[in-house]
């Protein structure tokens, strides 16, 4: 599957918003994207929702992602006309009322909906879509993704989505009233999972023979319930023995005052010291985006906060996505990019 992936790039006008993931950087979880597919292509949800739930950092948005790319690609053809796929994605995360009504505005200003008085709150955006998907029904099937949604109320507002997926690290049970269908992300890493990740980016002979020794049972043994952890130890690429078994204690120390009370492994202390891992320069840049709550932070933005130029915030931002320590979000679709 890794390689039919990576060709979706033509069918980027059908994937509106839908994250880029690109198998350098992710492990394809071949059974989870393939269980969440399924679903999509079960002759009984032509409309119908599907929730995908579980911890954070489990591998949620990059299996959906993998699954609508498939979905969009296996659209079944008509004698008459082809039948076009079209996925809107639209992150939500942990947002009050007033910032899911302007979410909500820039899924009409994505899908070319306009309107002679623009939409007051939510209680006039959402029937506002829904009659614009009723006269534009028979131009093509869409899909509607909800990316890590919070609120339980939110669901009120997203009815207009007749065919849709919900992702969240909740399950609340409000929920399995609206929607149809359950799949929890599995928690765990295989081992060979944890390998596959881990040897992609293997730099040198001593990393190999680590690879090969009983210091990846204690790092399987760590931390293979949190696909996070291993993207961050990942990025890390130690050099040394002595650099693997010095992390390795740190993952399997516990905390005094756990922040992570779901997991069991000391993840706050793993990402300090990944955090202070970088290059000077670097985590000084890092550590300016801590005066933002959890919201996606506009490019420019962030190229005034750091006081770079745009290819320089580019290039930076690359580097912090790929360590894993944030996610670069580019939305060609609304001409849009977050971190």
């Amino acid at each position: 599957m890794s390689d039919f992936i990576e060709d979706l790039n033509p069918l980027s006008d059908f994937l509106i918003g839908v994250p880029a993931t690109l198998t350098s950087c992710y492990i394809v979880r071949e059974q989870f994207v393939h269980q969440i597919f399924r679903q999509l292509q079960d002759k009984n949800f032509i409309q119908g929702h599907l929730l995908v739930y579980g911890l954070p950092g489990t591998g949620k948005t990059i299996a959906v992602s993998q699954a609508v790319s498939l979905w969009s690609l296996s659209a079944p053809q008509e004698e008459d006309r082809p039948i076009f796929r079209v996925a809107y994605w639209t992150k939500i995360g942990n947002v009050d009322n007033g910032n899911l009504f302007h979410i909500l505005i820039q899924l009409c200003i994505q899908m070319g909906l306009s309107w002679e008085k623009r939409p007051r709150d939510l209680d006039e955006v959402t029937p506002c879509i829904e009659q614009f998907l009723q006269a534009n029904s028979h131009k093509f099937e869409i899909l509607f993704i909800f990316d890590d949604i919070w609120d339980k109320s939110h669901l009120d507002y997203l009815t207009f989505a007749k065919k849709a997926v919900l992702t969240s690290r909740f399950n609340y049970p409000q929920w399995q009233e609206n929607y149809h269908s359950f799949i929890k992300a599995p928690e765990q890493f295989t081992s060979d999972e944890v390998i596959q990740v881990l040897d992609g980016y293997i730099y040198n002979h001593n990393s190999q023979i680590v690879l090969e020794s009983e210091l990846m049972t204690r790092v399987i043994q760590s931390c293979q319930g949190l696909p996070l952890a291993i993207s961050l130890l990942r990025s890390l690429t130690l050099e040394t023995e002595e650099h693997w078994k010095e992390v390795i204690d740190i993952m399997e120390s516990k905390p005094v005052e756990p922040k992570f009370p779901d997991y069991e492994f000391n993840l706050y202390d793993f990402i300090m010291m990944c955090i202070n891992n970088l290059e000077p320069e670097k985590n000084e840049l890092f550590q300016l985006l801590g005066v933002f709550k959890r919201i996606p932070i506009p490019f420019r933005s962030i190229m005034c906060l750091w006081k770079r130029n745009e290819a320089e915030v580019y290039e930076m931002m690359k580097v912090l996505d790929e360590k894993a320590l944030i996610t670069y979000y580019d939305n060609v679709d609304i001409n849009a990019r977050y971190g």
